[in-house]
């Protein structure tokens, strides 16, 4: 919001330390949104798409939903295993634990339920 507004006030012939007062920011800021402007024709930053490209894309990530769906109790390996055999690019087990994580499938225990025989059930009824 604010380089757009650094923008249009100097394309409205302000100067620079008359920009920065309208503003309430230092001069050197100014510059640098003016001078990216004029030799790039943007002022947005590249610094949101920083870092290492995921190796996964959607259509990736979404047939590794479709294997654990299919079946819950394969262990990580496994499923690596079977992501490098059906897909082009090799990954990781780290990286395939990472986009399980992201998309909120997590290896837990399942909880120790008591055994609800019809005996167990006749109880269970009496006792309420």
């Amino acid at each position: 919001m604010q380089r757009g507004m650094i923008i249009g006030a100097r394309l409205a012939r302000a100067s620079m330390s008359g920009t920065a007062n309208l503003l309430g920011v230092s001069s050197p800021p100014v510059s640098r949104v003016m001078t990216a402007y004029t030799k790039l024709g943007k002022v947005s930053s590249a610094k949101h798409k920083s870092g290492q490209k995921s190796k996964l894309n959607d259509r990736d990530r979404r047939g590794l939903k479709r294997i654990v769906a299919r079946k819950r109790k394969t262990t990580l390996p496994q499923i690596t295993k079977e992501m490098n055999t059906s897909f082009q690019n090799p990954v990781s087990t780290k990286t395939i634990q990472r986009e399980l994580h992201a998309a909120s499938i997590h290896g837990r225990a399942a909880i120790t339920k008591p055994l609800v025989s019809p005996q167990n059930g006749m109880k269970r009824r009496q006792w309420c």
